[in-house]
C-alpha cells in the first residue's frame, strides 16, 4: 500500500505547473468584481465549482488526474426599451422618426 497523504492539492497543483491554483483564483477574481458589480443584485449568490476527476490506469501505474473550475455569476438586470414601428408614408417607403416630412418648396423661374 502507498502512502497517499503526499498526494496533495499541493502536489497536484506542481504536477500541472500551477495553472490549478491560477485558474481558481482567475475564478475568485471574477466573483469578487460581480460582487461589487452595482448594476447586479448584491442577493444574488454566486458559487464557484471546483471539480476534480481521478482515473487510474489499469495496472495501477498512474492516475489521470483532470480539473475544471467554474463559476456560477449573477447576472446584471435586464435592460428595457421601445421603438416605435415605422408608419409608412408611401408604398415602399419607411421613416424611423414620428415627424412627417415637409413638401418640397417650389420655385418658379422667370424669364
Amino acid at each position: 500500500m502507498i502512502d497517499v497523504t503526499e498526494y496533495t492539492f499541493q502536489k497536484i497543483n506542481e504536477r500541472m505547473n500551477g495553472e490549478l491554483e491560477k485558474r481558481i483564483d482567475d475564478e475568485i477574481v471574477k466573483a469578487m468584481l460581480n460582487c461589487e458589480n452595482p448594476e447586479i443584485d448584491y442577493r444574488k449568490m454566486r458559487k464557484i465549482t471546483i471539480t476534480v476527476s481521478l482515473k487510474p490506469k489499469e495496472a495501477r501505474s498512474d492516475i489521470a488526474i483532470k480539473s475544471s473550475i467554474t463559476s456560477n455569476l449573477a447576472s446584471a438586470d435586464p435592460l428595457h426599451c421601445s421603438l416605435p414601428i415605422p408608419k409608412p408614408q408611401m408604398p415602399g417607403q419607411c421613416v424611423l422618426s414620428d415627424t412627417v416630412q415637409e413638401e418640397d418648396t417650389v420655385i418658379s423661374m422667370v424669364r
